[in-house]
């Protein structure tokens, strides 16, 4: 007897069809079958993602929200006397090493770039500054004044210096503890490693 080839009128189904024939959900299928009152709870949902989006990025990347305004103010006041101080130096250049003379315009020169930063923020951020913070004169000015044209000039302003640029590295230090904008930081840790950089340049070239 001759076996029966005879395909089976019900091929066997396919064990993986399951795969091929089950439906995907898209989101916009569900916010489609969402009532009314899911639809507004997902639009309230959405809308409060997009305030905490905002305000991150705001805090983050030199929002008003992350400043603190009174420390920046500080700084930008130390800032100005270190510029005063160091013109009051290259005035007395008959009087003054060659040393010095180089140290005050090398801190005229990044002092003055950082205080232009700074003010270019805060105005960016719509705050604004005091204008009597870019005409003051030093407080410790007086020191210097009794010493012009004399031979002791030197080592009083490397002294006066000193003092002034360890109290603007101080105040550097506080602001940046106290503003917690990103972008601020930045600022305030470049402005710290150039006050660092001046520091070092006074203690190492004249003791």
């Amino acid at each position: 007897m001759e076996p029966n080839f005879n395909p089976s009128p019900h091929p066997p189904s396919d064990p993986y069809a399951f795969l091929n024939e089950s439906k995907r959900t898209s989101p916009l299928t569900v916010l489609t079958n969402l009532s009314g009152r899911g639809k507004i709870f997902f639009g309230l949902g959405l809308v409060i993602f997009l305030i905490i989006v905002l305000v991150l990025a705001k805090s983050l990347f030199g929002g008003s929200s992350g400043i603190n305004v009174t420390s920046l103010t500080i700084a930008l006041s130390e800032q100005q006397e270190l510029i005063n101080l160091a013109t009051t130096g290259t005035q007395q250049s008959q009087v003054m090493s060659q040393s010095y003379l180089n140290f005050s315009y090398t801190t005229i020169a990044s002092v003055t770039t950082d205080a232009m930063q700074l003010n270019k923020l805060l105005t960016y951020n719509g705050i604004k500054i005091n204008p009597n913070i870019y005409t003051q004169q030093p407080s410790v000015n007086t020191e210097l004044k009794q010493v012009e044209q004399t031979s002791n000039f030197d080592s009083t302003y490397s002294t006066v210096m000193k003092q002034q640029l360890n109290f603007y590295k101080k105040d550097l230090s506080q602001a940046y503890n106290l503003n917690k904008s990103a972008v601020v930081r930045s600022y305030l840790t470049k402005d710290y490693k150039n006050t660092m950089a001046l520091i070092k340049m006074l203690g190492s070239s004249y003791g």
